[in-house]
């Protein structure tokens, strides 16, 4: 019945329509004198953001409040510095990491308040720090030294702990990500390293509250493995993607993206290929993964099949599903070797990547939404307003109210300086049912055949303009879509008094979905 339903809607609509709106005029944030490098950005859940970059050895950062104007930059470090990172809590907490001198060093801000002086997380000789908030403004840092991953834990309202160490062979390139509820909130490490001669990927875990586990190798050891990238959803289960490849001489080949999926609690499954094989180094290349709020995944990537030129491409993990075949949002650019990716909790993702235009190096931005039956269908790609050179991109996004609110960074080059540029940019999401009730019957007429017992959902329509139907779900999996003129819909085959999370989100004539509104029986 899926594929069915994806293709009426793929009738109706054949791309989303609609599109983040990029402001004019965008805010240089950096120094017009000064070469500015390695900015990152982070946004809170109403809509709130920090960015960090490089400044000639210091470390500088800007605040944009919602409804304000980007602050003047101000000082994290003065010299010897490189490598920030940023990280927002739900209400705007901000925490910033960086290297010193080989030393990697913390500070934090309140929404309203100033930045903390620096925290010394490490000793000599660290590289490659990286961080992650929980729901609850737990911030977990981690980052390679002497050959181990190294982690500290900031509790929420609290001190940075002292350092733990995650034993390994060769550790490089730390990725963490946080998620789960509760006494479950749960803290997962990827990194890349040696076993014997072969680069394999590793990981840990931790409860926030626990020790981290003994390291394991995720990948194939059939062939080397490196770069990776992890997310955790809302119930601590983790999404690992990582590139796979052989060489001979300098040379690459089968190169893929593959990746692993590992419950709470439980073990890393079998491993998936999500891309063809490139023949890239794959240390040009770069690998995204994130979840939306229910648990699907979606996965986006750079390869090259040519080693000249470059596609950008993409592929969703449903809910107790297997991954789509990937879709490529570029086809064979020379310039598009840097692409990053952001998503709400509803689904809507979106990716922001350099592209040359045979004129101009440009930054475009894509859009979808991957917890319905669009998966995988991206907008129409467009602009940003963007200066004739431009590089590295970042983006970060949120849902606020019905309103998704996008920041994007990358480097403006006028062939003398790098400056660090920022742009805002929202729109207004289809708005979801109301009023959704659920009720349980029996009809005996079966004969006991299957289950006598069905579950009536009912709802109040969107609001709305151009409203086309609805997708129904089931405990996070979309089961039915319905046109715009209904609003009941009868789930047969129920189990008596079993807990069901029913949840449903409007799509209108451009093939936007809402958030999806949810209700609980049981």
């Amino acid at each position: 019945m899926k594929k069915v339903l994806i293709a009426f809607l793929a009738f109706l609509f054949p791309l989303m329509g609609n599109n983040i709106n990029w402001a004019v005029p965008t805010t240089t944030l950096s120094s017009a004198t000064v070469a500015a490098s390695d900015q990152h950005i982070a946004i809170d859940a109403n809509g709130n953001v920090v960015a960090v970059w490089v400044e000639n050895g210091a470390i500088k950062a800007a605040i944009k409040h919602i409804s304000g104007s980007w602050s003047s930059a101000v000082t994290l470090a003065s010299t010897g510095a490189s490598y920030p990172r940023v990280a927002s809590d739900l209400n705007g907490n901000a925490t910033a990491i960086w290297l010193a001198s080989g030393v990697v060093k913390a500070a934090t801000k309140t929404l309203g308040g100033s930045w903390s002086s620096a925290s010394t997380l490490s000793g000599s000789s660290a590289s490659s720090p990286n961080l992650a908030v929980d729901t609850a403004g737990n911030v977990v840092a981690v980052w390679a030294r002497t050959g181990n991953v190294e982690s500290s834990i900031k509790p929420f309202g609290q001190n940075w702990q002292t350092h733990t160490v995650i034993t390994s062979n060769t550790a490089a390139s730390p990725h963490v990500a946080v998620g789960g509820l509760g006494s479950n909130k749960q803290a997962t490490v990827v990194w890349t390293g040696l076993s014997g001669s072969l680069s394999v990927v590793y990981s840990s875990t931790r409860l926030i509250t626990g020790p981290w586990s003994n390291q394991t190798i995720i990948s194939d050891t059939s062939s080397n493995a490196g770069y990776p990238a992890i997310a955790v959803d809302g119930n601590g289960n983790a999404q690992a993607v990582w590139f796979a490849y052989n060489t001979l001489g300098t040379n690459y080949y089968d190169v893929t993206v593959q990746g692993s999926y590992k419950l709470f609690g439980g073990n890393w499954n079998t491993i998936a290929t999500l891309s063809e094989p490139g023949v890239r180094n794959p240390a040009n290349l770069s690998a995204r993964v994130a979840f939306d709020g229910v648990g699907n995944a979606i996965a986006l990537w750079n390869n090259s099949y040519d080693d000249m030129n470059f596609n950008i491409e993409s592929a969703i993990l449903p809910l107790r599903g297997t991954w789509t075949k990937p879709v490529k949002i570029v086809d064979s650019n020379p310039y598009a070797y840097e692409a990053d990716l952001a998503v709400t909790s509803f689904g809507d993702a979106l990716t922001t990547y350099m592209f040359y235009n045979g004129a101009a190096l440009l930054v475009q931005s894509a859009e979808t939404n991957f917890s319905g039956f669009m998966e995988n269908v991206w907008s129409v790609p467009i602009n940003l307003p963007t200066t004739p050179y431009n590089y590295f991109p970042r983006i970060a996004v949120t849902l606020t109210g019905n309103v998704i609110n996008a920041a994007a960074l990358w480097i403006s080059t006028n062939g003398t300086v790098n400056t660090v540029v920022a742009a805002m940019g929202s729109r207004t999401v289809v708005l979801p049912p109301t009023s959704l009730a659920v009720s349980q019957s029996n009809n005996n007429s079966f004969g006991g055949v299957i289950s006598p017992y069905y579950n009536t959902l009912s709802w109040v329509a969107s609001t709305s303009p151009n409203v086309v139907g609805y997708i129904i779900f089931r405990n996070g999996v979309p089961i039915e879509q319905v046109k715009a003129n209904v609003t009941q819909v009868i789930d047969n085959n129920r189990v008596q008094n079993e807990t069901v999370v029913y949840g449903i989100a409007t799509i209108d004539n451009q093939g936007s979905q809402s958030p999806i509104a949810t209700i609980t029986y049981n």
